[in-house]
């Protein structure tokens, strides 16, 4: 089988092809070292401006511990067609953002794809807007209004468990996204 040979690009053409390629592959996978361990992730990115990438982490979340201790990364782009764009780097980790109308659109858009449904996302970045619109914030403070703007939300559907002992065995339904605690709590 003979050796594929590729096209030959312009290179005044390669930023657009690369952005492109960027824009079709959508979730690039995150690079980084764990010690000495390498350490391969998808990441979802929030933010893309050019060649600069925010990506929303937790700070509990070992992968921010990581690239603290080594902020040396690689983001890989792959669509379709298996284009590559790789970018490698150097990561900072932030932990203070100014509330703008981006920020709220990219927080909405992470709740849309959390299951929380358009209505719900929108209300709940109007209740953070409200009193933080344009101010740094960081991850806990958001955390925070979110948990009490949802706590406000589902109030109204609380009910008391009661479990007759004469019935059994006891079926208990328990809901919620992936990673958000529910073996724990249950535990």
């Amino acid at each position: 089988m003979a050796k594929p040979e590729p096209d030959p690009i312009d290179p005044k053409k390669l930023p657009t092809l690369a952005q492109t390629t960027m824009a079709d592959a959508k979730f690039p996978m995150l690079a980084s070292l764990d010690g000495d361990q390498p350490r391969l992730r998808p990441v979802s990115p929030v933010k893309t401006d050019g060649f600069t990438v925010y990506v929303a982490n937790l700070k509990a979340y070992h992968k921010t511990q990581e690239i603290a201790a080594n902020p040396k990364v690689e983001l890989c782009y792959m669509d379709s067609r298996h284009d590559q764009v790789r970018i490698t780097g150097t990561a900072e980790v932030f932990t203070r953002q100014r509330l703008d109308d981006q920020a709220l659109e990219a927080l909405e858009g992470l709740l849309v794809t959390a299951d929380l449904g358009v209505a719900t996302a929108g209300r709940l970045t109007a209740a953070l807007a409200k009193d933080r619109f344009d101010k740094e914030v960081d991850g806990d403070e958001v955390r925070a209004v979110l948990a009490d703007q949802i706590a406000e939300i589902l109030a109204p559907a609380a009910r008391p468990l009661t479990v007759a002992p004469d019935h059994r065995p006891h079926v208990i339904l328990f809901v919620g996204v992936n990673g958000s605690g529910k073996t724990t709590t249950i535990g």
